[in-house]
C-alpha cells in the first residue's frame, strides 16, 4: 500500500512540474498571470518535494534551510494576485 501511494505522489509531483512548466514558458498564451500561476505551482511542488523526499541534510547544510514555513504566506498572496489578473483582463 506504501508503493501505490508513494507512485501516487510522485506522479502528483510531476504533473505538477509539468503543468507549471507549461504556464511558464507557453508561448501561445504568454501572460503575467499566467507566470504567476506557474509560480504558484512551482511553489507547492517545492513545499511537496521538501515534505514527501527523506533527507536530513543537502551538502551539511540542515533541510529546514530550503524548507522555509514563511513561504506558505505567499500562496494565498500569488494566487489572488492571479484571480486579479485574470478579472482585470476579462
Amino acid at each position: 500500500m506504501e508503493a501505490i501511494i508513494s507512485t501516487l505522489v510522485w506522479a502528483a509531483i510531476l504533473q505538477g512540474l509539468f503543468l507549471s512548466g507549461l504556464y511558464l514558458f507557453s508561448h501561445k498564451h504568454r501572460s503575467f498571470a499566467n507566470r504567476l500561476l506557474g509560480l504558484f505551482l512551482l511553489c507547492i511542488v517545492y513545499e511537496a518535494i521538501s515534505d514527501f523526499l527523506p533527507y536530513n541534510s543537502i551538502l551539511g547544510y540542515p533541510w529546514e534551510y530550503f524548507s522555509l514555513p514563511e513561504v506558505k504566506l505567499f500562496y494565498p498572496l500569488l494566487f489572488f494576485h492571479y484571480i486579479l489578473e485574470k478579472i482585470g483582463r476579462a
